[in-house]
């Protein structure tokens, strides 16, 4: 269908953006959507889209939180766009995530271009600086395709280069010997 923004292949259960859509570069909330879709049929979590929190109201709405069986919880922020990430995006990120105690906080890039990932690496440095006076970054982990950086324990950035499931995955199982 040529008004559908992203669609599910069920052979391989992987979500698409149709091929006339391959110029946009930015999806919005439809990347949430998606996010939101995978949380709940992948791991049966209660997901929610665009929360507002006492705790982080100035800082604006959490794009996704999600709530394990387990009881743990995941704050995602999501960024569609990979060419306009700003430090203060960032910075809000961060503060979010101290902010709200989640198990997991993870700014998400719809990007399969390693390059942005390595350009970006120095940026979220200079964040994890601001923000707790040391600089300093994991290395920039593969899982499955997708980019993975663990810029403090528990709080991550990652691209969507091999499927945004794959993404997910090496936060959430931790496959990607990540701390």
């Amino acid at each position: 269908m040529f008004w559908q923004i992203a669609l599910e292949n069920s052979a391989t259960s992987i979500w698409q953006g149709h091929p006339r859509l391959i110029p946009l570069n930015n999806l919005g909330w439809t990347f949430e959507w998606v996010i939101q879709a995978l949380l709940e049929r992948e791991y049966h979590a209660l997901v929610r889209r665009h929360v507002i929190l006492g705790e982080v109201r100035a800082l604006g709405e959490i794009d996704v939180l999600a709530l394990f069986a387990n009881g743990q919880s995941l704050l995602i922020e999501c960024k569609s766009s990979s060419k306009g990430l700003t430090d203060r995006q960032l910075d809000r990120f961060v503060a979010k995530a101290q902010g709200f105690p989640a198990t997991y906080a993870f700014l998400i890039i719809d990007t399969d271009d390693f390059h942005q990932m390595q350009q970006r690496w120095g940026q979220f440095g200079q964040a994890m600086m601001r923000a707790f006076g040391d600089g300093s970054v994991g290395p920039i982990q593969h899982h499955a395709g997708s980019n993975v950086v663990c810029l403090r324990r528990n709080l991550y950035v990652a691209d969507t280069g091999g499927e945004i499931i794959s993404s997910l995955q090496a936060i959430l199982t931790k496959d990607a010997d990540l701390p």
